[in-house]
């Protein structure tokens, strides 16, 4: 019942959210305190994390500086922007949990969108391909998704055998491949309103060194960012 409640959304997914604990309150179905810890879950806190020092970036003008700076070195073109926010999700995806890399690339990636004239993102067809291609990217490792952890325990029940990080990792890679090219096509041939976000090359460049040297508080936005992407690295090694 929850899960239509979060794909079809009656109500404002804000109140979905809180929907056990009203439900648990009036019925009190399992301890209060098992469906609170929830809330404050490892994954919860680091995606508030992540949001509080994004949140960062849109005050001191850091989000559009990182996106004009995307637009440079990706390119306008539809295409490129799939295959390298595909590839890098992907790559990362070997050493993070899919929630984090996703946690790391959607800001940028949704600066720039807004950047490019994008306002409502959850109702931008131009927004879907390369959001897909960010979340499509968490399966290079055991930590890369939930469900590689499911059949990382299904294969040692039924070998018997612990099953290592970089065990995954190297007999992962062809079917890694081979997953990343047909995904990639699937991406590639979704239909799209347009073939290329607004602007050049030349535009993006001009309008990057316009803003001149980085100011106090964008670099201290872009440490703590560096900071907790490090951090979150570091943990699973």
């Amino acid at each position: 019942w929850m899960a239509l409640w979060w794909i079809f959304r009656p109500v404002s997914i804000y109140v979905t959210a809180f929907i056990p604990i009203i439900v648990n309150s009036l019925f009190n179905l399992i301890p209060m305190n098992h469906v609170i810890s929830q809330y404050f879950s490892e994954i919860a806190v680091l995606l508030l994390g992540s949001d509080l020092i994004c949140l960062t970036w849109t005050t001191t003008g850091l989000d559009k500086r990182i996106s004009v700076r995307a637009l440079c070195s990706i390119g306008t073109s539809m295409k490129s922007q799939i295959f390298v926010w595909f590839l890098a999700s992907t790559a990362l995806s070997v050493f993070l949990p899919n929630v984090v890399v996703a946690a790391i690339f959607c800001p940028i990636a949704v600066a720039m969108l807004h950047f490019t004239g994008e306002k409502d993102i959850s109702t931008s067809q131009t927004a879907i391909p390369i959001l897909l291609a960010i979340g499509w990217g968490g399966f290079g490792s055991p930590i890369g998704s939930s469900a590689n952890l499911v059949a990382v325990s299904y294969l040692e029940k039924l070998t018997g055998h612990e099953f290592m990080y970089f065990d995954w990792v190297i007999r992962f890679l062809p079917v890694l491949i081979l997953i990343f090219l047909m995904n990639l096509l699937f991406l590639l041939f979704l239909p799209c309103p347009v073939k290329s976000l607004p602007g050049t090359k030349d535009y993006f460049r001009s309008m990057y060194k316009s803003f001149g040297p980085m100011r106090r508080g964008e670099r201290i936005g872009l440490i703590l960012f560096t900071a907790a992407t490090l951090l979150s690295f570091l943990r699973p090694l």
